[in-house]
């Protein structure tokens, strides 16, 4: 998920915190201790994996939700040094809450731990964060914070005055331990990435990494850890908070996984099966040469003379296409731009397949309203069109018992090139995405692993799960699926085609 796009234009400031004891401090030159440098398990495993691929990285596909969060684990309680994690989002829920407590283990056993979360979507308060900073191995930071700590008035001054700053946000997600294994894709820290959702899951997409690409990957973590947008959020001289808060986290935090234990249960994994999992990367991965790309952490209020915009290295990579190329994106406004784009490509020849949400299966009912405009001039340009069903026959795939949701979501961001070359990563096809928010990935060269997800994405395109959008012989829009041939875009109910109505007349198209 990413900024809504309506609360950021209209109640953006409510999610400021009433922390008056609070305020901000640059975070640089904070940083915990760093161990000395160790083998351990993941080097074991990753010095293997790059034997077996000789001397290349290698990649897996974290595709199933559980998988996902088991990777994560494993990458906590075996690092022996540090891990640093990124994201946008981070929920005040059961899988977050089981995330946080491996991490805080691995820094109880001396691995530094670094956290750096976006703020609009964090669900905490400023004392916890205190807490957490107070572990001599553990330190959070939030990137681009209100500055104002003081309320919903506060914010609405800083909204006003400093709009073009709060607009933008870090939709980057990453995880490395020891800088010998990373994982980077579209998930953030909650339990509808992790399949726990009850209203809905998320359909998302991870790449696991073994090899020096990890090293990278830190090396893009630091980038925005050190600007000058990462701040700790510290207590005002003279309201300091009591010496056992981060006892009393620990306490809060224990009692509320005892009581979701039953519910967390297939997101626990032992030891014994962490070690299997290690053993297995070899067979389980395939060797391919990759890079990361990643955004300026502010692109738009960068004091760089030139930013990096990733959407400029992956447009010109999207051009080398000679045969096919196939994405995968949770949120798709083309823009006209975009659409001469495809065009270009198909009237060369080439294959363009874009599967993306329906309104139905849309979590965010206002990028429908950009992306529905483009739905025939993206027919007309020649590209085949797909829109995932909110009631798939795959979104039992997505549940990790014994939870049960109501609804699937595509929430992967990746792309197929010419069945050779891979991107996976947070950056959505949208104007947002694309000019306002940062955003990184994984760009890899791999056969082997460019034809895993291309299988992937057919079982995900198949009647029972998808939408067949296309024009029909009265050149009408027309949706066709299992359930039948529909002639407007299929929907949940009337609720959603009203939102989507009113969204489409009041919000800008730049800001979706």
């Amino acid at each position: 998920m990413r900024t809504k796009r309506l609360a950021l234009l209209l109640i953006l400031p409510l999610a400021v915190a009433c922390a008056t004891t609070t305020q901000l401090e640059p975070g640089a030159g904070s940083d915990p201790p760093l161990p000395d440098r160790a083998a351990g398990p993941l080097f074991d495993a990753s010095e293997a994996v790059i034997a077996r691929h000789g001397g290349k990285a290698g990649y897996r596909m974290l595709a199933r939700n559980d998988d996902a969060f088991h990777w994560r684990q494993v990458l906590a309680d075996q690092a022996v040094r540090s891990i640093d994690v990124q994201t946008f989002i981070w929920h005040a829920d059961a899988s977050a809450d089981l995330h946080l407590a491996h991490l805080l283990a691995a820094a109880d056993r001396g691995v530094r731990v670094r956290v750096l979360v976006d703020e609009f979507r964090l669900d905490s308060n400023d004392s916890d964060l205190i807490a957490l900073n107070r572990h001599p191995h553990f330190e959070v930071r939030l990137f681009n914070p209100w500055k104002r700590r003081g309320g919903a008035v506060s914010g609405v001054v800083e909204l006003l005055v400093d709009f073009k700053r709060m607009n933008q946000r870090m939709h980057n997600k990453l995880m490395v331990a020891d800088d010998q294994m990373a994982i980077v894709g579209g998930r953030n820290i909650g339990d509808d990435y992790f399949g726990l959702g009850e209203r809905l899951n998320f359909v998302d997409l991870d790449l696991l990494a073994a090899g020096p690409i990890a090293s990278e990957v830190t090396e893009a973590f630091e980038v925005y850890w050190n600007s000058p947008w990462a701040y700790r959020v510290v207590a005002k001289p003279g309201a300091e908070p009591p010496d056992d808060l981060l006892d009393t986290l620990r306490a809060e935090l224990e009692e509320s996984l005892e009581a979701r234990s039953a519910h967390l249960a297939s997101l626990r994994i032992a030891t014994e099966e962490q070690q299997a999992l290690l053993a297995s990367l070899p067979e389980t991965t395939s060797g391919g040469v990759g890079r990361v790309v990643w955004d300026s952490p502010m692109k738009q209020t960068t004091d760089e003379a030139e930013p990096v915009y990733i959407i400029d290295e992956l447009s010109d990579l999207a051009e080398t296409t000679e045969q096919e190329l196939v994405v995968s994106v949770a949120y798709y406004i083309p823009q006209k731009d975009g659409v001469e784009d495809v065009r270009a490509l198909t009237e060369r020849g080439v294959r363009v397949l874009v599967h993306t949400n329906s309104l139905g299966a849309n979590d965010e009912i206002v990028t429908n309203s950009g992306y529905k405009k483009y739905r025939r001039p993206l027919l007309e340009a020649g590209v085949e069109l797909y829109e995932l069903r909110h009631d798939a026959a795959a979104r039992t795939d997505y549940e990790t018992p014994p939870a049960a949701s109501d609804f699937l979501v595509l929430h992967t961001k990746a792309f197929v090139i010419d069945r050779d070359t891979v991107f996976v990563g947070s950056l959505n096809l949208d104007p947002r995405a694309v000019y306002i928010n940062s955003e990184m990935g994984f760009v890899v060269e791999d056969p082997v692993l460019a034809e895993r997800m291309l299988d992937w994405f057919e079982t995900l395109r198949a009647p029972e799960n998808t939408w067949r959008v296309f024009l029909d012989d009265d050149d009408d829009v027309t949706w066709e699926s299992s359930a039948g041939t529909v002639h407007r875009q299929p929907a949940k109910g009337f609720g959603e085609r009203m939102g989507d109505f009113f969204y489409g007349l009041i919000l800008p198209e730049s800001q979706l």
